[in-house]
Order: structure tokens, then sequence, then C-alpha cells
């Protein structure tokens, strides 16, 4: 006789799983980011004849646009607009999974869910010529989902984000009143590349924090198993961490292993 995963557990498992697309997004948007600058021919807000994405004075969106500010065809175009439908893709999804790992009322988790689609379909269709009005939809209803997660971090008692997130959010706060005021525009570009590696740093926090303390709750109640791997019996259950846990979750536990293992992990087959 052996023990395989129920459902109860395959349904944990499968969540854990789902909970890793937007980590994944984000580091496929930042690799396709820095080879689509690698790409982009030249010219800036501060020099149209500078050479390459200068860092400092080139925006994202340069990196969206047909033609490169000196004149020349972007090669960088479809690879930038990919990683924003990535991007954009793993943040609903992100939207998503917070409602679910920190739900508030089904109001709110509504209005989050619906607020970040919108949102993030604006912000795919920034590559064209409704670009501002777009960026204008997108912030709007982003302001929504922000209100949002800060409700749930606040009901949920996750001071430490919170922080981490109004300062996310006094960056956005800068980079808006920046571009649509049209004052100090020249440190614009830079401070919206910063101002994406803190959002996208916080999220990263947010998501990995949860799906952490999710998987260490149910590594510390997971029975001994002898045969899987060959490791002594305990030895998942004294080392909490992401390789002992693969491991844990995927091999079949026999009966000489444990004969009465935690209700909801297993099934007699």
């Amino acid at each position: 006789m052996r023990f395989t995963p129920d459902s109860k557990f395959r349904k944990r498992n499968t969540k854990y799983r789902s909970n890793q697309i937007p980590i994944i997004g984000i580091l496929i948007f930042i690799s396709l980011y820095i080879y689509s600058a690698s790409l982009y021919p030249g010219g800036s807000q501060a020099d149209t004849n500078s050479p390459g994405f200068d860092w400092f004075h080139n925006y994202w969106c340069n990196l969206l646009n047909p033609q490169a500010m000196n004149g020349m065809p972007n090669p960088a175009r479809p690879y930038a607009i990919f990683a924003m439908l990535i991007l954009c893709l793993s943040l609903a999804f992100f939207f998503n999974s917070f409602t679910q790992n920190y739900p508030i009322n089904k109001n709110w988790d509504v209005t989050i869910n619906v607020s970040g689609i919108v949102s993030m379909l604006c912000a795919v269709l920034i590559f064209s010529d409704w670009h501002d009005r777009m960026t204008s939809v997108s912030s709007a209803f982003g302001l929504v989902v922000l209100i949002g997660i800060f409700v749930g971090l606040y009901r949920h008692n996750k001071k430490k984000h919170i922080w981490t997130g109004l300062f996310s959010a006094i960056l956005l706060a800068i980079n808006n009143y920046i571009y649509y005021s049209g004052n100090y525009l020249y440190y614009l570009p830079f401070l919206q590349k910063i101002t994406f590696a803190v959002v996208l740093v916080w999220i990263y926090c947010l998501n990995t924090e949860h799906n952490f303390k999710t998987h260490l709750t149910e590594i510390n109640a997971c029975p001994a198993p002898r045969h899987c791997k060959n490791l002594p019996a305990g030895q998942y259950c004294n080392t909490p961490n992401l390789l002992t846990h693969v491991a844990y979750s995927f091999c079949c536990h026999t009966a000489a292993a444990r004969p009465d293992p935690p209700d909801g992990f297993c099934q007699s087959v």
C-alpha cells in the first residue's frame, strides 16, 4: 500500500505554483527590459543624437515607439511591447492573488480585481497613439487598486508592507506630478526607473512572504517519509526550505513510513 497526495493537498500545491506567476513575470519583464534597452538605437530627451539607451535620460516608453528619438527604426519595440504585456498580465494575476491571500470583503475584493484588470489593459496600450489617455486611465484605476491593497494590509496587520507601500505610493505620486505638471521633466526618466524598481520589489516581497509562511506551515506538519529520496525519517520536517519542500510535495509516502498520515494530506490507493 502507498499514500499519494489527495485533492486538498493538490489544491494547496496548485495555489502555491499559481502564486509564483507574478514573480516569474516580473523577472521575465526585467530581462526583456534590459535586452530591449540594448537594442535601442539612440536619442533621448536630453540629446537626440546620443548613442544607445541612456538610463538617466530615456523613458521606458521610448523603447515602445516605432522610431527612436534619433530618427532611426527602433528594433527594441516588439520586445518592449512583449515585456509590457508580460508585466501587465503578471500584475493582474498578483491583484487576484492578493484578494485571495489577504481578503477584505466581497465588495473590496471585486473592486481590486476589476480595477486591476482595467488598469493593466490600459497600461498595455501605452505603446499606441492613445498613450496619454491610456496613461491617465491606467493611473486612475491603479490608484483604486493601491487603496484597496492598503486596506487589505491594514486589515491583516501587515505594518511593514504598509510603510514600504507608502514609500512606493509617494514615488508614484511624484512621477504623476512631474508628468502632468511638466516641472522637473529632466529628472523624470531616471525617477521612473527608481519607481519601477521599488514598486516591483514591494510586490515581490508581498507575494513571497505569504507563500513562504504558507509553505512553512505545511512542511512543519508533514509526515516523516522514510523512502523519499533515501532521506532519513523526519528530515523534511526538520529542514523547512524550498528544496526539501519540493521533494516533500512530489514524493509518494509508503505505509511503512507513516501508517496514519495527517487528515487532508494522503489517501490510500
